[in-house]
């Protein structure tokens, strides 16, 4: 059995509840901060995941420099009839797997480096003094397509210079 404070005057016993006045204002105030860091949520998932694709990026573009290099120098052309296939992970699959998202393919261009001769700067052109008689790099355009995403940012360049090793 509940007995009432007698012993408090009328005011103080009218003071200890809160007014509906008081609980809907502080409900507002509430959904308001909250709408606040909701609304936050869609940006923060797409900055998350445009950094998983810059990482998964970079493991393919290293992936793809460590298999140009172990390449013959006078035979790098044979990568530009060859596309990579990647999943979500930059690991290589195949044209045919479902989980393929990143296709890379290949560009050599016509310009060749070369650092020695004689002025200021570097060359370019052959270079008799590389093995091979062959220039002492060249530029591979690697072209990496994202097929999960539409439009230009779907698609990254990426410029490798290969040296010639000599082999």
């Amino acid at each position: 059995m509940n007995v009432p404070n007698l012993h408090l005057s009328p005011r103080a016993r009218k003071a200890q509840a809160f007014s509906l006045v008081e609980v809907v204002l502080a409900i507002g105030v509430t959904s308001f901060a909250l709408l606040g860091m909701v609304a936050l949520l869609p940006m923060g998932l797409k900055t998350s995941h445009q950094a998983a694709d810059a990482m998964t990026e970079a493991q393919i573009v290293q992936y793809a420099r460590n298999q140009l290099e172990m390449t013959p120098f006078t035979n790098l052309s044979t990568w530009v009839s060859n596309p990579l296939y990647f999943d979500n992970q930059g690991l290589p699959s195949t044209a045919t797997d479902a989980q393929q998202i990143y296709k890379a393919t290949f560009a050599i261009g016509d310009v060749q480096l070369s650092t020695s001769g004689s002025g200021a700067g570097s060359i370019l052109g052959a270079n008799a003094n590389a093995p091979n008689a062959a220039a002492d790099a060249t530029l591979v355009q690697l072209t990496i397509v994202n097929r999960t995403m539409a439009g230009a940012a779907a698609t990254n360049v990426f410029p490798i210079v290969v040296p010639n090793s000599g082999f």
